[in-house]
């Protein structure tokens, strides 16, 4: 895209993948940051992930359950049973038992309202572009399979990263793509490298930045941020695309379009997932 910077690219054993979550790229906001989310790894399982935030969920709880609001909820359910254990008559008893449930009620609710506002939940999907033709080159060209982990808290979505596996990459007549150009796919397409913070950020970051805006209450709105930030011209600079869009032709066939859609339909699996859990809308 706009960026040419090189890329640090983390190679294993059978694959060759980079990374890029939102803390990283500066998208997270002091807010967030304070807040403390857990890291966000596109490299993962979802079931290892929830896993963790399983139990980190379950240490949220349990602390609330220990502060001072919630056991001002429980002293009052006790309060109202004592009041029913005294009661003689069958109307008193009546009336006891109804305050009883109102005040168990209450600590239900605020359990859920803890739960909904500050327990955190993650999805992830995958994509795999269909190849495309490149230039001075035989066939139809891979360039790898994109995923991408959203993680929501509050019903809004919170934190987002992003891994591509190119260790498959090459055409369709059998010859792999070099590690040049597995290096110029991740820093000239991708543009992991140069996050938000830099006057001229990479494709990934840009979409990034613009699923985690306002609103990103809802997988509509968040999809449309993206496809905004999309087609929008390099030198307009209007929110959520604060550093420019990227000005591709939606359904063009060129290495940009590749990380573009291998981002939003990873991303769009991802948000899918989380709307079937409602953690988001």
């Amino acid at each position: 895209m706009k960026n040419k910077k090189p890329l640090t690219v983390v190679t294993g054993v059978a694959t060759t993948l980079t990374t890029l979550t939102a803390s990283t790229a500066g998208l997270i906001s002091p807010a967030q940051a304070a807040a403390a989310l857990p890291a966000c790894d596109a490299t993962l399982s979802d079931s290892a992930v929830t896993a963790t935030l399983n139990a980190s969920n379950a240490a949220l709880l349990a602390n609330y359950k220990k502060s001072v609001p919630f056991k001002k909820l429980v002293a009052a359910t006790a309060a109202k049973a004592a009041v029913l254990k005294k009661a003689k008559t069958a109307k008193a008893k009546a009336a006891a038992a109804k305050a009883v449930a109102a005040a168990k009620a209450k600590e239900t609710a605020g359990i859920t309202a803890f739960r909904k506002a500050n327990f955190v939940y993650s999805t992830s999907g995958s994509n795999t572009p269909a190849a495309i033709a490149a230039t001075d080159r035989p066939g139809v060209w891979s360039w790898g399979t994109y995923t991408t982990r959203a993680v929501f808290r509050g019903g809004q979505l919170v934190n987002v990263c992003t891994s591509v596996d190119e260790s498959a990459a090459g055409n369709d007549l059998g010859t792999a793509a070099t590690a040049d150009d597995i290096a110029t796919s991740a820093s000239l397409y991708q543009g992991m490298a140069s996050g938000m913070d830099q006057d001229i950020p990479g494709a990934i970051p840009v979409l990034q930045y613009a699923a985690l805006a306002k609103p990103a209450v809802s997988q509509t709105a968040i999809i449309n941020n993206v496809s905004q930030c999309i087609t929008q011209d390099y030198m307009t600079t209007s929110a959520p695309c604060i550093k420019g869009g990227l000005a591709l032709t939606v359904g063009g066939l060129t290495g940009a379009t590749y990380t573009v859609s291998g981002f939003k339909d990873s991303l769009q699996a991802a948000l899918t997932s989380a709307k079937a859990l409602h953690v988001i809308a």
